[in-house]
């Protein structure tokens, strides 16, 4: 095991030593629903490519399993109907209320997805599954139906959206993982609305200083995966790249609608976001990352004035903790206020 924890600590959140499932994305990142006609759309209007990153250095070339299923997340009905507390989607034929309610298997139930690791990197996993809800599950829950009870519900997905939960379980050498995803259906609140979209980086700023005045970095490696010397002191700062420059749009997605509760009037309004959060997070396959996590914009509150800074700093491992080779996978997954999700990969090498 990679890090100095010692007997009965956890390793740290930053440091990828075993199963890990560190992000899941949806293409796309989110649905539109037409709040007048929701049935008008196909299937595939509604299903989205879900891949997931999972990383596994203890399980190099190995095959990961994985087994799907997905469900509406309307946990209150659900639970209710099956007793099933701990469980977010009841198991597939479990009965429900409604059939809309019931849950899809995405993978065939006793016949797990089997993939090997992503080319080029023989301990990283991205297996990609489909899933979406349908024409008639997404008719009946953004539909008025002139019941009151029901209409409360279903006013609130017509206001704020409703997502599908999708459960996935990762399992390889006798190692087990889980992940949900919510894949995500949004009520259409403008003809020229467009949908969300995941935030992608540009790339990595990689920074060996950081500047005594601002606490940013201010100078940079000069090449894209530098080599980093434990004896020597060498220091390394990773900055997600994800402002808008030249033909990138930046990560961020702009003046976006959003239905929102006023809690002083107890109206429901439409707000537009001028400028939506992203959040950074920083795992490595041998050292760790401090801080763990960044933000795009500054906390509320903090003082006027306060300087954003959205770097970690890359934490050297110990030589007895290095990979034979010295190679070390490093990731930044990024994370909008809407479901979104991405990241981005860069490797370096750590020498004694």
């Amino acid at each position: 095991m990679l890090g100095g924890a010692g007997c009965g600590e956890l390793p740290d959140v930053t440091a990828v030593v075993d199963l890990r499932v560190l992000a899941v994305k949806c293409e796309p990142a989110g649905f539109l629903v037409d709040l007048v006609h929701p049935e008008r759309a196909s299937q595939m209007d509604y299903t989205a490519r879900i891949t997931a990153l999972v990383a596994d250095p203890l399980a190099p070339g190995g095959m990961l399993t994985i087994n799907a299923e997905g469900c509406p997340n309307l946990l209150d009905t659900i639970t209710a109907a099956t007793g099933q507390a701990t469980k977010f989607c009841p198991d597939p034929g479990a009965a429900v209320p409604i059939p809309e309610l019931a849950t899809t298997p995405i993978t065939e139930p006793g016949m797990p997805l089997v993939v090997p690791p992503t080319p080029g990197m023989d301990d990283v996993f991205q297996p990609t599954v489909s899933f979406g809800l349908t024409p008639k599950q997404v008719q009946t829950f953004f539909t008025l139906t002139g019941d009151a009870t029901l209409d409360k519900i279903i006013q609130d997905n017509r206001d704020f959206g409703l997502s599908a939960i999708v459960d996935l379980d990762f399992d390889i050498n006798g190692e087990h993982a889980a992940a949900i995803k919510n894949v995500v259906y949004w009520p259409r609140l403008d003809p020229m609305q467009a949908p969300n979209t995941n935030p992608t980086l540009a790339g990595l700023k990689l920074g060996k200083h950081r500047s005594e005045d601002t606490g940013s970095p201010d100078v940079f490696w000069d090449v894209p995966n530098p080599t980093l010397s434990i004896s020597a002191g060498d220091k390394l700062f990773v900055d997600p790249d994800y402002l808008p420059h030249d033909s990138y749009p930046g990560a961020a997605d702009q003046n976006y609608l959003l239905r929102v509760h006023n809690t002083q009037t107890d109206m429901v309004e439409t707000h537009v976001v001028e400028r939506e959060l992203i959040r950074f997070q920083f795992y490595a396959t041998a050292g760790t990352f401090e801080p763990r996590e960044q933000q795009s914009e500054l906390e509320p509150f903090l003082a006027p004035g306060s300087l954003l800074h959205t770097d970690s700093e890359y934490k050297l491992p110990r030589v007895d903790q290095l990979p034979p080779d010295g190679n070390v996978t490093i990731w930044v997954v990024t994370h909008d206020e809407r479901g979104g999700s991405d990241w981005f990969t860069t490797t370096i090498t750590v020498v004694p």
